[in-house]
């Protein structure tokens, strides 16, 4: 069978990431999808018939797909969630859009055309040691916006009592909100504010995803101090998990998928959590391989064009 996996117009934005990131772990059986970019611009004119299926990583503002559009296509037509709250499986779809749903929440059960997922995780070979064997090495990143507070991570690091480093890589991004200005402007504060046994370094790369995890490899610990509470799980925990180094999350619902491998912070310390968390993280790289996340998708397949 061919499919059309249609993604948003590439951009520094983990929505577009977030497809991307799906389209290759299918691909990884499924040989057959093809790939296409569209902006809302343009989406009607460029998506053509004659595949088996579709694939659409809807999102209301990067790809806000309409109904006339999708009438149009009498094929089997599958929505992608990424923006799934706790309780709502699609906050932001006003309309019953497509024929099934690839949620992307392992925490949600199947019920009728809505089949959950975890977050797929790539595979990266030849990952990077420890920057540094003999202090603690501390990362944190991701986009400048509210509701992280990247400031707790120089206090937390500033209150372990010894030597430590802080690597901290904060890039600039297109549908925040917050001019690249501003991130440097809090960056250069929060050097002022480090004590003598932290060695702040801030960075501000847009790096690939293999890059990312090799970054990530290098920390005794990767930080993520988010304290929100929005609709879609965390996307920046993917390349720390795959990874392989300790992770410290903060009790908030974006994290609710990893809630039942670790702890977080401050239930434990950094450094308690830099050990307590590696069996987790093995588990979830187990849980949430791209075979289990494509044999998910076939019996998506399987009981939508066939039947149960």
């Amino acid at each position: 069978m061919r499919g059309l996996f249609v993604n948003s117009e590439k951009n520094q934005c983990s929505i577009y990431e977030s497809g991307l990131m799906i389209y290759n772990a299918l691909r990884t059986k499924h040989k057959d999808i093809e790939y296409m970019e569209v902006s809302p611009r343009n989406m009607n004119e460029r998506i053509y018939s004659g595949f088996d299926y579709y694939i659409f990583n809807w999102h209301h503002n990067t790809l806000p797909i309409s109904k006339e559009t999708l009438d149009n296509i009498h094929t089997l037509k599958i929505g992608i969630l990424l923006e799934v709250g706790p309780t709502e499986i699609k906050p932001f779809m006003q309309e019953d859009l497509f024929d099934a749903y690839m949620v992307l929440d392992p925490t949600k059960k199947q019920s009728g055309k809505y089949y959950p997922f975890p977050r797929p995780l790539e595979v990266v070979d030849n990952l990077l040691p420890l920057l540094y064997e003999d202090v603690p090495v501390i990362g944190t990143f991701g986009f400048f916006v509210q509701g992280k507070n990247f400031a707790e991570v120089l206090q937390a690091a500033n209150d372990l009592g010894q030597d430590c480093v802080l690597r901290m890589n904060l890039p600039d991004a297109r549908f925040t909100g917050v001019s690249f200005q501003t991130v440097k402007d809090f960056a250069n504060r929060l050097q002022r504010f480090k004590s003598s046994n932290v060695d702040l370094r801030i960075t501000h790369d847009y790096m690939s995803k293999p890059d990312l995890i090799k970054w990530c490899s290098q920390n005794t610990l990767n930080v993520f101090p988010y304290h929100r509470n929005l609709p879609g799980l965390s996307a920046v925990t993917d390349q720390a998990i795959v990874a392989g180094r300790g992770i410290a999350i903060t009790d908030c619902d974006t994290f609710r998928h990893m809630n039942k491998y670790i702890s977080y912070y401050p239930k434990e310390t950094y450094l308690q959590l830099s050990k307590s968390t590696l069996p987790g993280i093995k588990q979830m790289q187990e849980d949430w391989s791209n075979d289990k996340f494509v044999a998910q998708f076939d019996k998506l397949l399987f009981e939508q064009m066939v039947g149960e």
